[in-house]
């Protein structure tokens, strides 16, 4: 059931239905693991993008690299 439930869109695309982004992020001792969801009308909801930043918390690079990640964007599938 949840194989024939799947959508079919590009991974890094925010696909039609998707209002905005939230992104969640798992600190690691040696990285952090960023996942981006779109979110729509329902609590529909799809994972956009996952990334995974190399560097632990103690590196200043690794929190700059997460603050260009988070300020990035992501194009829809209607433009």
């Amino acid at each position: 059931r949840l194989y024939e439930r799947r959508a079919d869109w590009q991974i890094g695309t925010v696909p039609r239905g998707g209002l905005f982004l939230t992104a969640g992020a798992d600190v690691q001792k040696d990285r952090i693991e960023v996942s981006i969801w779109a979110w729509g009308r329902g609590l529909r909801s799809w994972l956009v993008d996952h990334i995974v930043l190399a560097g632990g918390p103690e590196s200043a690079a690794t929190w700059a690299a997460l603050d260009e990640l988070l300020g990035r964007t992501w194009p829809h599938t209607s433009g």
